[in-house]
């Protein structure tokens, strides 16, 4: 029986959760369910987690021993500290589910823990097939865990391995000749291999031959490894290859015997031509069981001594080889505050043949700092970075296919960044000017250095892109901050559309700075302008007055406008105070707000503001002055309304 990367791939997830290999039924159901899903294996594994067997084995399990099973059962061992503790405060905490854990630690292993599980895959696998092969019942779960416990990484536990099974299963396989043929010797065959995958088959007689079917890309060198006895493939002592053949199976040459490890066969093929190849597969006068392995040659190793290398603002060519090759491609990030584009280009985009790019950048330390799988062009990759003075250095891209296709994919990395996010920026914008830019793409921002010379006047920062004809990003959002770093205010959709709108009222004179970024990740050109085209200041310093039983004519220019016009009152006396607008066709102003009266140096009386207790929204307020001198009447526009207003102030006590 073949196996694919799907049953492959539910074969590790068993040995993972259950520490068992899998039983055939399960195996061919929840592969066929693996493929209508696209290969993403988290969709079947979360129902290991409800199943009577897990529950039976493990439902009274600690975090801590659920932890230590999933590291036993893959590498027998126990987990480093850290990681436990990690994965332990995690499933405590809800953020992450054991099936999660189970996978993540499968698909981190590097080095032994990875040979690891590529013999018990193997064990499992031989396991499977041969209780298919006899159609017996998968009862004694406890021997087939104690059989997967003891394949380590060297070859001989594999070979012990499958001799504990043949005798558990299949305790007549040396003394009986086997009737049915496994695999058929033409284009019929049921055998059928992915680059990456390995295939268990057995050599019944002395005249069997196998035929197994694998397609291959044309320009890549393939390596096929028949194994044995010599590196615990299986039982067959001496392993032939009988040749290579095209899908019309005229033969191509490349037979070998010897040519392996020990008495193990082995052949480097690179086709011309893509398309569906054969390899044929016998025993130099031996029977027995064998492993069959396909492997792309790999032209980049997948940790932190690649030799492929890419630079900032250029790109860099690859091939994913195989299903479940990673390339690892070393780039040097030297500049802070500068938002670093990161894309895989595939099939989607015609710059390559990979079908689903998907990209992890990690530091040194090998800490993940940026990940991505479509967030480009159709399915290709994109992910952004921007990097403190600290974390500045070499970083690492790691590039592979989401749904474990292979295929050529273009790298590049983007540093031609307009504008930095730090006070490191280069630009600036003026009261009363305007500048472009470009959110160059998700994640990215742009931050503006802005001098306001006049304290207690109001400001409008508008940001402007697609809705106004003002640039092309659709969702503009801005920041405001102080100089020491401290935001002040934000806003996403005040202004025209999506365009974002801040009107400040500075405490102090002095640098502020302007953040422009694409709300939901948008990217796109824009246009910031300050307008300071207030006429009346906020504060004691206003020019702006009015005398008793007069009234004064003003407006509010923008939202968060404020005017304070300074009165002469009496102490003693009671004064009217009306803010007039729309309501009475007094001004253009909607809903005038009294924004409160304040002393001669500028100290709010309590409960002296008022929205709507005039004639419709109108404005008024009852004021008795404690003292005889200046006061301060502030006036602004409720619900994010401007216009002109009229004041006046009455005397009526």
């Amino acid at each position: 029986m073949t196996t694919d990367s799907s049953t492959d791939l539910v074969q590790k997830a068993y040995i993972a959760y259950y520490s068992r290999p899998a039983d055939p039924g399960g195996l061919n159901y929840w592969a066929n369910l693996l493929e209508l899903s696209g290969g993403d294996l988290s969709t079947i594994i979360e129902a290991f987690g409800v199943s009577e067997e897990f529950n039976e084995r493990f439902g009274s399990a600690s975090s801590s021993d659920l932890v230590d099973n999933i590291y036993q059962s893959l590498f027998n061992r126990a987990p480093d500290e850290a990681g436990k503790a990690f994965y332990v405060g995690l499933l405590d905490s809800g953020e992450i589910s054991l099936q999660e854990i189970a996978l993540n630690v499968l698909f981190g292993a590097t080095n032994d823990d990875a040979t690891v599980i590529e013999n018990k895959l193997l064990s499992a696998t031989y396991f499977t097939e041969q209780l298919q092969a006899t159609e017996q019942a998968y009862t004694d779960l406890e021997t087939a865990v104690e059989i997967l416990a003891n394949v380590g990484v060297t070859s001989d536990t594999v070979v012990n391995t499958f001799e504990a099974i043949e005798t558990l299963i299949r305790p007549d396989l040396s003394t009986t000749e086997q009737e049915v043929d496994d695999f058929a010797a033409n284009n019929l065959t049921v055998g059928r291999i992915n680059p990456g995958d390995v295939v268990v088959g057995e050599i019944s007689d002395s005249d069997d031959v196998d035929f197994v079917a694998i397609d291959l890309l044309p320009g890549v060198a393939y390596l096929f490894q028949f194994e044995g006895t010599a590196t615990g493939g299986g039982t067959l002592t001496d392993p032939y290859i009988s040749g290579l053949y095209d899908d019309e199976l005229f033969e191509l040459g490349y037979s070998n015997d010897d040519g392996g490890e020990g008495n193990n066969a082995q052949v480097t093929f690179t086709p011309s031509v893509a398309g569906t190849y054969y390899i044929g597969l016998s025993g130099y006068n031996a029977v027995g069981s064998y492993t069959l392995k396909v492997s792309g040659e790999d032209d980049y190793v997948s940790n932190l001594k690649t030799s492929a290398s890419v630079s900032v603002d250029s790109s860099f060519v690859g091939e994913i080889n195989y299903s479940l090759d990673q390339d690892w491609i070393a780039v040097e990030l030297d500049q802070s505050g500068l938002t670093y584009i990161i894309e895989a280009k595939g099939e989607d985009s015609g710059l390559g043949t990979l079908p689903d790019p998907e990209i992890q950048v990690y530091n040194s330390n090998l800490d993940r700092v940026a990940y991505d799988y479509d967030g480009g062009v159709g399915d290709d990759a994109l992910a952004t970075i921007t990097l403190t003075s600290e974390e500045l250095g070499t970083y690492y891209i790691a590039v592979e296919d989401d749904y474990y296709g292979s295929g050529y994919y273009v790298v590049s990395v983007d540093g031609s960044d307009d504008y930095l996010s730090n006070m490191l920026t280069t630009g600036f914008v003026v009261p009363g000017g305007s500048t472009t830019g470009v959110i160059n793409a998700k994640y990215d921002s742009d931050l503006f250095r802005l001098d306001l010379d006049t304290a207690g006047k109001a400001y409008t920062i508008n940001l402007s892109g697609e809705h106004n004809g003002m640039g092309t990003l659709s969702d503009p959002e801005l920041r405001f901050y102080d100089s020491q770093g401290s935001q002040l205010a934000n806003d996403y959709d005040s202004g025209p559309g999506n365009n974002a709108l801040i009107t400040i009222i500075p405490d102090v004179a002095g640098t502020y700075y302007v953040l422009a970024y694409g709300d939901y990740t948008a990217s796109g050109t824009y246009t910031l302008s300050v307008d300071n085209d207030d006429s009346i200041l906020s504060n004691t310093e206003t020019s702006a007055s009015i005398g008793i039983n007069a009234t004064f004519f003003g407006e509010i220019e923008n939202q968060g406008d404020i005017d304070w016009v300074a009165v002469e009152l009496l102490a003693g006396r009671s004064y009217q105070i009306d803010v007039l607008g729309a309501a009475t066709v007094d001004g253009t102003l909607e809903d005038p707000y009294l924004n409160g009266i304040y002393n001669h140096v500028g100290d709010f009386y309590r409960s002296s503001n008022d929205d709507d207790d005039g004639v419709g929204n109108n404005a008024q307020e009852i004021f008795s002055a404690d003292y005889s001198g200046t006061y301060f009447i502030g006036i602004t526009g409720e619900s994010r309304t401007s216009g002109t207003y009229l004041l006046s102030v009455e005397e009526v006590a």
